[in-house]
């Protein structure tokens, strides 16, 4: 069976919006970053190209370049990709799940298998 891609991730709130970086940020840099922050998740990186990124966001260069100082602060830089550390552990705990739930459910059908 090949790998699928969540779609979906937990989204804290309190965790958000208590963030400093989020807090400092103007509602224009918040709507651009919860917009990357989504596409991090579904491509598991961002190029590290603001003229890209800007793209993608649907800002005008100069704009971007504007919030771009406080929108980076969120990424981290990895082999010349973006990724998002919050977004990384979301990830880590799905998979962890995911690998849990398949180990319970072989025992399950070993234990109905063995006893039929």
């Amino acid at each position: 069976m090949a790998k699928e891609k969540s779609p979906a991730f937990q989204f804290y709130p309190k965790d958000f919006l208590t963030d400093g970086n989020v807090a400092s940020m103007s509602l224009q840099e918040r709507g651009a970053y919860v917009t990357l922050i989504c596409l991090c998740w579904q491509e598991t990186t961002l190029p590290n190209d603001p003229t890209r990124l800007a793209r993608m966001v649907g800002a005008p260069l100069p704009a971007f370049q504007k919030m771009w100082p406080a929108l980076k602060q969120c990424f981290r830089e990895i082999d010349g990709q973006l990724v998002h550390p919050r977004l990384e552990q979301e990830r880590d705990k799905q998979r962890s799940r995911r690998e849990q739930a398949s180990k319970n459910g072989s025992k399950g059908a070993a234990h109905r298998w063995a006893s039929g």
